[in-house]
């Protein structure tokens, strides 16, 4: 079968790949961010928390990105796929993965009350900083799968 029939064409591969590196990565920074912060008057705890705020912002913007990116490999990567078979169980993981994260940052948006959210902050977190290594993974699956035959 070939292998291009699969693939990520490069006109959704580049937003794709960009939308989601840089949701990691201000998601990520916000995150360390938030972990060295002790809650102690800091020198720089107004820098600190000014960045964290535009990481934040950043974050839900490239949140919406992502959305209309992975939308749009719906048709051509991850239907084409799944009906022949191939790589399902790496794509459910991520699928399952990323449904997760938009639940989770859509309920840490809106959610109205300070209870729960601890619980929804670790499991945006935890599926969200090894997500790309998940996607590595699932992309060495897929092209070992596609020369193996």
């Amino acid at each position: 079968m070939n292998s291009s029939r699969f693939k990520i064409r490069s006109p959704y591969r580049l937003p794709l790949y960009v939308t989601l590196g840089l949701l990691w990565a201000t998601g990520a920074v916000w995150w360390g961010i938030a972990l060295s912060s002790s809650g102690e008057a800091a020198p720089n705890a107004t820098l600190s928390h000014e960045i964290q705020r535009w990481m934040l912002r950043s974050h839900g913007a490239g949140a919406m990105a992502a959305l209309l990116a992975l939308g749009a490999i719906i048709p051509i990567h991850i239907v084409r796929a799944w009906k022949a078979g191939k790589n399902r169980g790496s794509g459910l993981i991520i699928a399952a993965a990323l449904g997760l994260l938009i639940a989770t940052g859509y309920g840490l948006y809106y959610h109205p009350s300070v209870e729960g959210r601890g619980a929804m902050e670790w499991a945006h977190e935890a599926l969200g900083l090894p997500l790309p290594l998940i996607l590595l993974a699932h992309i060495w699956r897929g092209r070992r799968l596609m020369r193996d035959g």
